[in-house]
Order: C-alpha cells, then sequence, then structure tokens
C-alpha cells in the first residue's frame, strides 16, 4: 500500500497483498492460517486499527 504524506497510521501487521478488478488495485493484508476472517475498517480507520485483534484471532484463524 502506499502511504499517504498525511498518514499517522501504524504499519499494519500480515503480509501484503493485492488484486485487480475493473482496474481498480484492492490491497489487503492477510496473516496466519485456519478458517478465514474479513475484517473491514469503517471510513477513516486504517487496518493497523485490527493489529492486536488480529494476534488474538491468530491462534485459530486466517485474518483478511
Amino acid at each position: 500500500m502506499s502511504e499517504r504524506p498525511d498518514s499517522i497510521a501504524r504499519p499494519c501487521d500480515g503480509d501484503e497483498r493485492s488484486i485487480v478488478r475493473d482496474a481498480r488495485r484492492i490491497g489487503y493484508f492477510v496473516r496466519c492460517a485456519g478458517p478465514a476472517l474479513l475484517l473491514l475498517p469503517s471510513l477513516g480507520r486504517e487496518a493497523s486499527d485490527f493489529n492486536e485483534l488480529t494476534a488474538t484471532l491468530a491462534v485459530s484463524h486466517r485474518t483478511l
């Protein structure tokens, strides 16, 4: 993901990945293995807000 110069977000935990759909790049992070859980931050929030939650879920789930 490209860093915004005005961003104060922490780095996001997990492996950064992306896909392209309809000529648009969609970036996401993957962490751990197991049944998948999709976590969607609300508008104005950063994906790194989930760092602590994904650390807890890492025991039994893969987070996207």
